[in-house]
């Protein structure tokens, strides 16, 4: 399997923004809403010619309330050339 890395513009500023959430939210509930931005961020990015790339984007989450962990992932081939 192909690793790519990616580079998410405003970062910072969405960490902040969750940060002032972090009082009343769990770990969880913040990697869901942070997974959620990276997921629509990527469908926005994503080359459209047959569209099969950007319905290929499946967002996911898995941990608990205290730790958590996200990603969005596809099984596409050539989305590391992308």
């Amino acid at each position: 399997m192909a690793q790519i890395k990616l580079t998410v513009q405003g970062l910072n500023k969405l960490i902040a923004n969750y940060e002032k959430r972090a009082n009343a939210l769990n770990a969880r509930q913040l990697v869901v809403l942070a997974t959620a931005a990276v997921h629509a961020q990527a469908d926005k990015l994503a080359p459209v010619d047959e569209g099969h790339l950007k319905r290929s984007l499946t967002p996911s989450v898995d941990g608990d309330k205290n730790v958590a962990e996200g990603a969005v992932s596809t099984n596409v081939e050539y989305a590391a050339y992308q």
